[in-house]
Protein backbone atom coordinates (compact mmCIF):
# COMPACT_ATOMS: atom_id res chain seq x y z
CA UNK A 1 0.00 0.00 0.00
CA UNK A 2 1.83 3.14 -0.82
CA UNK A 3 1.45 5.95 1.27
CA UNK A 4 -1.85 7.99 1.14
CA UNK A 5 -3.74 11.21 2.70
CA UNK A 6 -6.44 9.11 2.91
CA UNK A 7 -5.53 8.10 6.77
CA UNK A 8 -5.71 11.71 7.63
CA UNK A 9 -9.10 14.04 8.74
CA UNK A 10 -9.81 16.14 5.36
CA UNK A 11 -9.73 19.55 7.88
CA UNK A 12 -6.23 18.90 9.14
CA UNK A 13 -4.70 18.26 5.69
CA UNK A 14 -4.26 22.05 5.43
CA UNK A 15 -2.23 22.32 8.31
CA UNK A 16 -0.11 19.68 7.18
CA UNK A 17 0.49 21.02 4.14
CA UNK A 18 1.73 24.82 5.40
CA UNK A 19 3.85 22.96 8.00
CA UNK A 20 5.28 21.21 4.57
CA UNK A 21 5.45 23.85 2.56
CA UNK A 22 7.67 26.11 5.84
CA UNK A 23 10.11 22.85 5.40
CA UNK A 24 10.91 23.25 1.73
CA UNK A 25 14.13 25.19 1.82
CA UNK A 26 15.40 22.02 4.16
CA UNK A 27 14.34 19.45 2.03
CA UNK A 28 14.94 21.13 -1.44
CA UNK A 29 18.58 21.41 -0.12
CA UNK A 30 19.46 18.30 2.09
CA UNK A 31 17.74 15.14 3.88
CA UNK A 32 16.94 16.86 7.14
CA UNK A 33 16.81 16.41 10.58
CA UNK A 34 13.20 18.35 12.16
CA UNK A 35 13.07 18.72 15.72
CA UNK A 36 9.79 18.98 17.39
CA UNK A 37 9.07 19.24 20.85
CA UNK A 38 6.61 21.31 23.50
CA UNK A 39 7.43 24.08 25.43
CA UNK A 40 5.78 21.71 28.41
CA UNK A 41 4.18 18.64 28.40
CA UNK A 42 0.83 17.56 27.11
CA UNK A 43 0.59 20.10 24.16
CA UNK A 44 0.31 17.59 21.46
CA UNK A 45 3.63 17.39 20.04
CA UNK A 46 4.03 13.86 19.95
CA UNK A 47 0.69 13.56 17.56
CA UNK A 48 2.17 16.17 15.70
CA UNK A 49 5.82 14.61 14.68
CA UNK A 50 4.09 11.24 14.18
CA UNK A 51 1.56 12.80 11.58
CA UNK A 52 4.27 15.17 10.40
CA UNK A 53 6.58 12.14 9.52
CA UNK A 54 4.10 10.35 8.24
CA UNK A 55 2.82 13.05 5.95
CA UNK A 56 6.39 13.52 4.56
CA UNK A 57 6.48 10.08 3.32
CA UNK A 58 3.36 10.58 1.67
CA UNK A 59 4.35 13.71 0.19
CA UNK A 60 8.03 13.13 -0.36
CA UNK A 61 7.14 9.89 -2.19
CA UNK A 62 10.23 8.26 -0.04
CA UNK A 63 10.52 6.45 3.17
CA UNK A 64 10.66 8.66 6.51
CA UNK A 65 11.86 7.75 10.04
CA UNK A 66 9.87 8.99 13.33
CA UNK A 67 12.14 9.11 16.32
CA UNK A 68 10.95 8.98 19.98
CA UNK A 69 13.77 10.93 21.32
CA UNK A 70 12.28 11.27 24.66
CA UNK A 71 14.28 8.94 26.43
CA UNK A 72 12.92 9.84 30.13
CA UNK A 73 9.40 9.36 29.28
CA UNK A 74 8.54 7.50 25.88
CA UNK A 75 5.75 7.67 23.50
CA UNK A 76 6.37 4.90 21.71
CA UNK A 77 4.75 1.51 23.96
CA UNK A 78 7.48 -1.25 24.26
CA UNK A 79 5.98 -4.45 23.07
CA UNK A 80 7.83 -8.14 22.25
CA UNK A 81 8.03 -7.20 18.42
CA UNK A 82 9.92 -4.18 18.61
CA UNK A 83 13.80 -4.01 18.86
CA UNK A 84 15.54 -4.93 21.80
CA UNK A 85 17.87 -1.66 21.68
CA UNK A 86 16.74 1.74 20.74
CA UNK A 87 17.83 5.62 20.69
CA UNK A 88 19.12 4.94 24.59
CA UNK A 89 21.47 2.20 24.42
CA UNK A 90 22.45 3.11 20.99
CA UNK A 91 23.59 6.28 22.93
CA UNK A 92 25.42 4.57 25.55
CA UNK A 93 27.53 2.42 23.47
CA UNK A 94 28.46 1.42 19.73
CA UNK A 95 25.44 -0.36 18.25
CA UNK A 96 24.34 -0.32 14.99
CA UNK A 97 22.03 2.37 14.05
CA UNK A 98 20.61 -0.34 11.11
CA UNK A 99 19.41 -2.18 14.46
CA UNK A 100 17.50 0.94 15.73
CA UNK A 101 14.59 1.29 12.76
CA UNK A 102 11.68 -0.49 12.30
CA UNK A 103 8.83 -0.74 9.86
CA UNK A 104 5.54 0.66 11.61
CA UNK A 105 2.13 -0.48 9.86
CA UNK A 106 2.35 2.61 7.60
CA UNK A 107 3.62 2.39 4.47
CA UNK A 108 7.17 4.55 4.06
CA UNK A 109 7.57 5.13 7.87
CA UNK A 110 9.97 3.68 9.88
CA UNK A 111 10.28 4.42 13.57
CA UNK A 112 12.80 4.59 16.22
CA UNK A 113 11.85 3.87 20.10
CA UNK A 114 13.52 5.69 23.18
CA UNK A 115 14.89 2.64 24.88
CA UNK A 116 14.78 0.39 28.03
CA UNK A 117 13.21 3.74 30.57
CA UNK A 118 14.03 1.84 33.11
CA UNK A 119 17.91 2.81 32.15
CA UNK A 120 17.10 5.37 30.47
CA UNK A 121 19.96 7.37 32.22
CA UNK A 122 22.41 8.17 29.20
CA UNK A 123 25.97 10.47 29.12
CA UNK A 124 25.38 13.31 26.71
CA UNK A 125 27.52 12.45 24.07
CA UNK A 126 27.20 15.06 21.41
CA UNK A 127 29.47 12.56 19.04
CA UNK A 128 27.13 9.43 19.68
CA UNK A 129 23.90 11.70 18.32
CA UNK A 130 26.18 13.45 15.28
CA UNK A 131 26.25 9.86 14.71
CA UNK A 132 22.93 9.02 14.77
CA UNK A 133 22.08 11.63 13.30
CA UNK A 134 24.38 11.08 10.28
CA UNK A 135 23.11 7.51 9.71
CA UNK A 136 19.58 8.53 10.26
CA UNK A 137 19.83 11.09 7.67
CA UNK A 138 22.00 8.99 5.40
CA UNK A 139 19.18 6.05 5.12
CA UNK A 140 16.08 8.03 5.21
CA UNK A 141 14.25 11.26 3.50
CA UNK A 142 13.81 13.49 6.27
CA UNK A 143 14.02 12.29 10.37
CA UNK A 144 11.25 13.71 12.38
CA UNK A 145 13.07 13.53 15.98
CA UNK A 146 9.88 13.94 18.97
CA UNK A 147 12.18 15.59 21.56
CA UNK A 148 10.94 15.96 25.13
CA UNK A 149 9.53 19.36 26.64
CA UNK A 150 11.05 22.07 27.56
CA UNK A 151 14.86 22.78 27.05
CA UNK A 152 17.41 20.97 29.10
CA UNK A 153 21.15 20.22 28.06
CA UNK A 154 19.90 17.07 26.22
CA UNK A 155 17.61 19.04 24.07
CA UNK A 156 20.13 21.89 23.03
CA UNK A 157 22.41 18.96 21.83
CA UNK A 158 19.78 17.67 19.21
CA UNK A 159 18.27 20.43 18.44
CA UNK A 160 21.79 21.71 17.74
CA UNK A 161 21.87 19.13 15.36
CA UNK A 162 18.88 19.72 13.96
CA UNK A 163 18.17 21.46 10.46
CA UNK A 164 14.74 22.78 11.46
CA UNK A 165 13.59 23.53 14.85
CA UNK A 166 9.74 23.70 15.42
CA UNK A 167 8.40 24.74 19.06
CA UNK A 168 4.86 23.01 19.73
CA UNK A 169 2.64 24.87 21.73
CA UNK A 170 -1.40 25.27 23.10
CA UNK A 171 -3.14 27.99 21.76
CA UNK A 172 -4.99 30.22 24.79
CA UNK A 173 -3.44 27.83 27.05
CA UNK A 174 0.37 27.71 27.68
CA UNK A 175 1.63 30.65 29.64
CA UNK A 176 3.61 33.38 27.89
CA UNK A 177 6.43 32.32 30.45
CA UNK A 178 6.68 28.95 30.10
CA UNK A 179 6.91 29.78 25.96
CA UNK A 180 9.68 32.75 26.68
CA UNK A 181 11.62 30.17 28.96
CA UNK A 182 11.71 27.61 25.88
CA UNK A 183 12.70 30.00 23.39
CA UNK A 184 15.11 31.88 25.45
CA UNK A 185 16.91 28.82 26.15
CA UNK A 186 17.38 27.99 22.36
CA UNK A 187 18.06 31.97 21.61
CA UNK A 188 20.96 31.94 24.34
CA UNK A 189 22.28 28.51 22.76
CA UNK A 190 22.51 30.18 19.44
CA UNK A 191 19.71 27.35 18.05
CA UNK A 192 17.53 28.88 15.69
CA UNK A 193 13.20 28.09 15.37
CA UNK A 194 12.25 27.66 12.67
CA UNK A 195 8.42 28.13 13.62
CA UNK A 196 6.18 27.72 16.38
CA UNK A 197 2.81 25.45 16.22
CA UNK A 198 0.20 26.62 17.87
CA UNK A 199 -1.82 23.53 18.69
CA UNK A 200 -5.46 24.69 18.61
CA UNK A 201 -6.79 21.02 20.28
CA UNK A 202 -10.08 21.15 17.96
CA UNK A 203 -9.41 17.63 16.40
CA UNK A 204 -9.50 14.51 18.21
CA UNK A 205 -6.03 12.45 18.35
CA UNK A 206 -5.92 10.55 15.19
CA UNK A 207 -5.85 6.95 16.39
CA UNK A 208 -4.29 5.64 13.96
CA UNK A 209 -0.96 6.80 14.81
CA UNK A 210 -1.02 5.55 17.97
CA UNK A 211 -2.45 2.33 16.77
CA UNK A 212 0.47 2.15 13.97
CA UNK A 213 3.02 3.45 15.32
Amino acid sequence: EEPSVAHFRPEILPDLEALYATMGPHLKDRRPLIYIAASERGEGASTIAKAFAYYLAVREGEDCLYVDGNISSPNISRSADLPEIGLAEYLRGNDDFRLLAFPTELSGLSAVHAGDVRQHYVALSAERAKSFRDDATRDFRAVVFDGPPGFGKYSEIWAGLADAVLIVTAYRSTKESVVHRMTTGMNSAGIPISGLIFNKKEYPVPNFIYRRI
